[in-house]
């Protein structure tokens, strides 16, 4: 699991069809999916009903995402352990859902450099302290 500071930057929402694997029949489900833009995966079981709250909703920052074996696949494993194998309708839907989601699951890294600058005056002693950060 990531520190939350490290999931705080916003990434480009997306909203489609992606077909969900059952856990029990391994058949493929049309579910609705709504990546939000702080990087939290929810999902419908139908379009029409995304007045409602949504099915399950779960923060995706350090998910991992793989391409699948088979065409327009792709498995989800979750910081938390849960997964999840999806597939897109067509390529062109799955390069761009594989794009978001990559995305989303990565977290912010922080490069942080720090400088100590000491400077006497007189015969008192001032130390001057700088930080800067910088986002990946």
């Amino acid at each position: 699991m990531f520190p939350s500071d490290q999931c705080t930057k916003e990434v480009t929402p997306k909203m489609g069809v992606l077909y969900k694997e059952s856990e029990h029949f391994k058949r493929w489900d049309t579910r609705y999916w709504r990546l939000e833009r702080n990087k939290k995966l929810a999902y419908w079981h139908d379009e029409r009903k995304i007045t409602e709250p949504p099915r399950d909703v779960f923060p995706f920052c350090g998910a991992m995402v793989r391409a699948g074996t088979e065409e327009n696949t792709m498995n989800v494993v979750l910081a938390d352990g849960r997964q999840y194998r999806l597939k897109a309708e067509d390529e062109m839907d799955y390069r761009d859902w594989m794009e978001a989601l990559r995305l989303a699951a990565r977290p912010v890294r922080i490069k942080t450099s720090l400088c100590f600058f000491l400077h006497f005056v007189s015969e008192s002693k001032v130390i001057i302290y700088c930080s800067a950060a910088v986002v990946i």
